[in-house]
């Protein structure tokens, strides 16, 4: 079906000759303004695609920086309790590089057999080592949950012993006075 133009459209003569079309002399004008645009526009583009680029490199570089600060701040207050080296997850940049963007530190927090104040010394260890970077994260603050309940397991095993101690000394004041007594009453029988 065909449409009639209003007749403000400008219409144009195609001169066809032998099946090819002709552009309309307004065209050439047309195209290499819009193909201008189109060079300049993607220039824009390509400009803004580049500082997108960058803000993206500098931001991830930010990110691998205080990951591994934070990282190295778990390893250096853990001490001989960390096990390993830390352990990072890697994304790519756009320049091709890879940037920690997470990590991980393994600590033992298992006690110390038999020993509950090394137990102790070791949850506080733990717990530092947890808490050290600047903004510990949740996990980190679970482990210092974690060395929280170990240092009262130790504290509970050192006051058992502290009373078994106090108990066995009682006990042996209590033998050596009940002997004391019976010498002195030995003695005393031995003066009557």
């Amino acid at each position: 079906m065909l449409k009639l133009l209003p007749q403000s459209f400008p219409v144009f003569s195609l001169g066809l000759s032998q099946g090819q079309a002709k552009d309309p002399p307004l065209a050439d004008n047309a195209l290499n303004d819009t193909s201008k645009k189109t060079d300049k526009f993607q220039a824009l583009e390509q400009k803004l695609k580049l500082a997108e680029q960058q803000r993206l490199i500098q931001k991830l570089k930010r990110i691998d920086k205080e990951v591994r600060a934070h990282e190295q701040a778990h390893m250096i207050a853990g001490g001989r309790y960390v096990r390993g080296a830390a352990n990072y997850k890697y994304v790519r940049g756009p320049d091709g590089n890879y940037y920690a963007v997470a990590g991980e530190v393994k600590i033992d927090t298992s006690p110390v057999p038999g020993d509950p104040e090394a137990t102790l010394e070791k949850a506080r260890t733990i717990k530092r080592a947890a808490l050290a970077p600047a903004n510990p994260s949740a996990q980190d603050r679970m482990v210092a949950a974690q060395a929280d309940r170990l240092a009262m397991k130790a504290l509970e095993e050192i006051q058992k012993k502290e009373m078994q101690k106090i108990l066995a000394t009682y006990a042996k004041n209590a033998k050596d006075k009940e002997s004391s007594d019976t010498v002195k009453n030995l003695e005393l029988n031995i003066i009557i």
